[in-house]
């Protein structure tokens, strides 16, 4: 019997998963999962629409990056424009996002700076794409990170760094001061961004929050992941995209040059 892969042994188990199934055996109230219960998805407009497809001829082959309709209503839908056609994937959730812009980007042995806490499957994608993760920590009160150690968690292997905000676990929005500081960095190692941005619509008391594309010295060299998931609370449809400048997108959506 062949041996399993290192990369597969670092992968493990999903204690996201293992709690998922404890609290379908319990009366445990479940709060891991980020299953949003607003806002209600409209029968109408996700129900009914998927049903109406299903007698139709949308059960083929089809462009792998997306409908483009589907493409031009996510393009519509952001602060900063974006061409549906060169700058939208669309994803099999946010998950698959963000394993393919890391693919995309490192290579075995690179490093990929990442803030802690932090979401489980980012250690994961990080293994998966052989990379070495270096992690910065937030510290209380506010969950900030310290200037000095986040650039210190930079070298010459350092290839990407993941960006989650509003944060999963701690709920943290980074500021535009934040991320002007981050871009300085970023630019001074030509390292390429990917923000995890999928509670971008849970922002609530007078917050503000701000996309890395909607920051001129991040957008150039950033990789937007999102979801429908929690936006719309349909995390079991697997809806994703990636919002990346046009060359990443070539290589992310695997198209050709």
């Amino acid at each position: 019997m062949s041996g399993t892969s290192a990369r597969g042994e670092r992968l493990g188990g999903s204690g996201l998963v293992q709690l998922m199934r404890l609290a379908a055996k319990t009366n445990v109230v479940e709060l891991a999962l980020g299953t949003p219960g607003a806002p209600e998805p409209s029968a109408k407009l996700v129900t009914e629409a998927g049903y109406a497809l299903l007698p139709g001829d949308h059960h083929q082959y089809a462009d792998p990056i997306g409908h483009p309709q589907l493409r031009v209503a996510i393009a519509a839908s952001l602060a900063t424009p974006a061409d549906p056609e060169t700058e939208i994937t669309v994803t099999v959730g946010g998950t698959e996002g963000l394993c393919a812009a890391l693919l995309s980007i490192v290579d075995s042995g690179d490093e990929v700076v990442v803030f802690e806490p932090f979401y489980e499957n980012f250690i994961k994608a990080i293994h998966l794409a052989g990379a070495v993760p270096r992690f910065v920590r937030l510290r209380q009160p506010g969950w900030h990170y310290d200037p000095a150690e986040f650039a210190a968690a930079f070298g010459s292997r350092t290839r990407a760094l993941i960006l989650n905000s509003p944060n999963n676990p701690t709920g943290r929005i980074l500021t535009r001061t934040e991320l002007e500081e981050i871009a300085r960095v970023c630019d001074n190692w030509d390292v390429t961004v990917i923000s995890d941005e999928v509670y971008s619509s849970y922002v609530y008391d007078g917050a503000t929050f701000t996309s890395a594309a909607d920051v001129p010295a991040l957008s150039g060299r950033s990789i937007v992941v999102n979801s429908l998931s929690k936006s719309h609370a349909i995390s079991g449809w697997r809806l994703g995209y990636l919002r990346a400048p046009a060359e990443m997108t070539t290589v992310v959506a695997g198209r050709t040059r």
